[in-house]
């Protein structure tokens, strides 16, 4: 009867970290993992070219908001409210 019931405990314990993994599978799954590579080429006159296409502060690329366009760089907020700055190759 004790070792059923420890069985049982571990075979709820396992499922409990499959969910876990899951969980973890689904997280990783989101936006930001599936979004092409983004190349920041040029920017002039408060545009930014990035991946062969102008843009401007208020647009989307690739499901990030463009926020901010300095001289340098870029300012991208994905969906989850998370931050990403775009600059040139060195």
């Amino acid at each position: 009867m004790k070792l059923c019931l420890i069985f049982c405990i571990f075979l709820t314990l396992l499922s409990s970290q499959q969910r876990d993994l899951k969980k973890l599978e689904n997280l990783t799954n989101n936006i930001f993992f599936k979004t092409n590579p983004l190349y920041l080429e040029m920017i002039f006159n408060k545009k930014a070219k990035i991946n062969q296409k102008w843009y401007e502060k208020g647009e989307v690329v690739e499901n990030f908001f463009i926020k901010e366009i300095s001289m340098h760089s870029v300012l991208l907020q994905d969906l989850q409210g998370s931050f990403l700055y775009l600059g040139f190759k060195k």
